[in-house]
């Protein structure tokens, strides 16, 4: 109870002595002509008097330091798409490896004796057996999912090699000076 008494009382004082010094400043006419009333107005800091001016800069220095992340964040987005068209080329390629060598395994003696056998840059083999027509699926099959896609199939004894090759021209500035522009898959196997 003394304490509420006490704090009142303080309140009471500070409310008599702000409207005290209101009231208090005889020259009210010389108060007017000024843009504040030196009894009552406080000093203005200087730290602020300094700073004018200085938020347009800051606020272009943030405008800066924006537009240069979302260009790098644009920059990443770019090469994350490239690099996951890359890895689909990559799956595709391992997938048409797997193809041939299940078509190699259910006509096993025919590719024992070389039916199957294919260099880069030759021609899907003409007929209707079926070596010939697995090789000719099999190749429009790697020019429909890979860009410029080839392929070679290479034996020794019951040894096969698989290679699938296609172009990678989106990544030609993600790779060192002077390299080649193609991809390759090697698979090898024994039947």
């Amino acid at each position: 109870m003394m304490n509420l008494f006490a704090m009142l009382r303080n309140v009471a004082a500070r409310l008599v002595s702000a409207t005290s010094s209101q009231r208090s400043c005889a020259a009210r006419q010389t108060c007017r002509k000024r843009a504040r009333c030196p009894a009552t107005a406080k000093p203005r800091p200087k730290a602020l008097a300094v700073q004018q001016g200085t938020s347009l800069i800051e606020v272009l220095v943030s405008l800066v330091i924006v537009a240069i992340s979302v260009l790098g964040a644009a920059s990443l987005q770019v090469n994350a798409l490239k690099f996951n068209t890359a890895a689909k080329d990559h799956a595709a390629a391992s997938i048409l490896a797997y193809n041939i060598i299940d078509r190699m395994r259910a006509n096993r003696g025919a590719a024992l004796n070389g039916s199957y056998d294919i260099d880069l840059d030759d021609d899907a083999p003409s007929g209707t057996a079926l070596p010939a027509t697995d090789l000719q699926q099999w190749l429009n099959a790697l020019n429909e999912r890979l860009p410029g896609g080839d392929a070679s199939i290479s034996r020794s004894n019951q040894t096969f090699t698989i290679t699938v090759q296609w172009q990678e021209a989106r990544l030609k500035t993600s790779r060192e000076a002077n390299a080649a522009s193609t991809e390759s898959y090697r698979f090898v196997t024994e039947l």
